[in-house]
């Protein structure tokens, strides 16, 4: 079923495929559009800008907003060597979810701010642990200069989390992580990585650029 538009159809075993949106009872298969995509029962994919879905028996959600009502939406509120204060929300199933993140560092009287998006995927071990396998990538900015005169410093990031229940739907979590950071050469300003510069794995720096890497740790609560 194609269309330049719209698709809709109780049952869908195949491909479902729409320039702006599918709707559909039950897809066993692919549902894919340029905008929006909304399901009740999906075993495949559904790949678009938005995915909306009530259950998953197989399959995963591609798009950069993924509702699922049986899936996976949790808030976290975390810290590391790197922010004083980040909050996330995770949104998907536990195969495949994408974030949104937000963080603030103070450093030298500096106040840096960082935007974030990412993909995760969720695994169990126990009965008591889950394990997550983040990638994200953050835009930071320095709430002390004028970044329109500067090129944009970002932050990449991949992390490796196990997380525990506490009590009814809150969960602590801790893990390592692995960054870099790629910024338009400041000297004599300072960096959000000033206060870490022990941590470093690698660190240069160019006419145009300063590149560090480090590995952290990172902990906070989900819920």
């Amino acid at each position: 079923q194609t269309a330049g538009f719209m698709n809709i159809a109780d049952q869908v075993a195949g491909l479902q495929s729409a320039g702006f949106l599918n709707i559909a009872g039950e897809v066993t298969g692919v549902q894919s559009s340029g905008f929006m995509n909304k399901a009740g029962r999906v075993r495949g994919v559904q790949l678009g800008f938005l995915n909306i879905a009530d259950s998953y028996e197989s399959g995963v959600p591609i798009g950069l907003i993924n509702i699922v009502r049986d899936g996976y939406h949790t808030w976290e509120v975390s810290g590391s060597e790197l922010w004083d204060l980040n909050v996330g929300y995770r949104m998907g199933i536990d195969r495949l979810y994408t974030q949104f993140m937000a963080g603030v560092a103070r450093n030298h009287g500096n106040d840096y701010w960082g935007f974030g998006f990412g993909i995760g995927s969720r695994f169990g071990i126990t009965h008591y642990f889950k394990g997550s396998v983040d990638l994200m990538t953050y835009q930071v900015m320095d709430g002390s200069r004028h970044h329109y005169h500067h090129r944009p410093t970002f932050l990449e990031q991949a992390r490796l989390t196990v997380d525990g229940k506490i009590f009814g739907h809150f969960r602590w979590f801790l893990g390592p992580t692995l960054n870099l950071l790629v910024a338009p050469y400041t000297y004599p300003d300072n960096l959000i990585t000033d206060h870490i510069s022990s941590y470093m794995l690698y660190s240069r720096t160019s006419g145009i650029s300063e590149v560090r890497m480090w590995a952290g740790l990172c902990g906070g609560i989900r819920f």
